[in-house]
């Protein structure tokens, strides 16, 4: 597994998350990667909770659920209680 997110990263995620079509090239790009790397998944580490930006993070892991769900990887995520 691979972690993607967090406080330093989480610009460019809440960018891309925000956008459609920055999600599919996105989570195209995580599935190219998590196979020519032989990796089992990814987890996000989404900093900010649900209470900003939750709706383009629910947009985002309907994007990663709707590819995964043709794969054996795994996706987790992390938000602050």
């Amino acid at each position: 597994m691979i972690g993607i997110g967090g406080i330093t990263q989480k610009k460019q995620l809440y960018q891309t998350a925000a956008n459609e079509n920055y999600r599919n090239i996105f989570v195209q790009s995580v599935l190219k990667f998590l196979n020519k790397h032989d990796i089992a998944g990814i987890t996000l580490d989404w900093y900010d909770g649900l209470n900003n930006n939750g709706s383009n993070l629910i947009a985002l892991l309907d994007k990663f659920d709707e590819q995964f769900a043709k794969t054996t990887y795994t996706l987790g995520i992390t938000v602050p209680g």
